[in-house]
């Protein structure tokens, strides 16, 4: 306990001077009395009510084609063959198909089913 009360000592210490400070800042005369009617008032700022006003402009269509090109990673879908689908990792290469077969030109492409 003796030290819990020596760091509380010490920071009570350490206010002492911030409060200090802080009265030493505060200005002299209070704030203005709101009963007071003659009491200064300052000016409000001149803001014309239309300042920033941006009027509407449609915006820019491009066509469909284009617009997905901008947005298409095109270099990561050329060099990846199987963009767009699902490959569980660490699954194994699909056996050769046997020799009789019929080829579908889709080699390696075994799981998928023409329906």
């Amino acid at each position: 306990m003796p030290v819990a009360r020596t760091v509380a000592a010490a920071w009570l210490l350490m206010l002492v001077p911030a409060l200090a400070v802080a009265q030493a800042s505060a200005p002299a005369a209070g704030p203005a009395d709101p009963m007071n009617a003659a009491a200064p008032v300052p000016a409000l700022p001149d803001i014309a009510p239309m300042a920033g006003y941006v009027p509407y402009q449609s915006p820019k269509v491009s066509p469909w084609r284009q617009s997905n090109a901008e947005v298409t990673p095109a270099a990561k879908a050329a060099a990846d063959p199987h963009a767009g689908h699902h490959m569980p990792q660490g699954a194994a290469a699909p056996a050769a198909a046997p020799a009789s077969a019929p080829a579908t030109g889709h080699d390696g492409h075994a799981g998928h089913h023409a329906h």
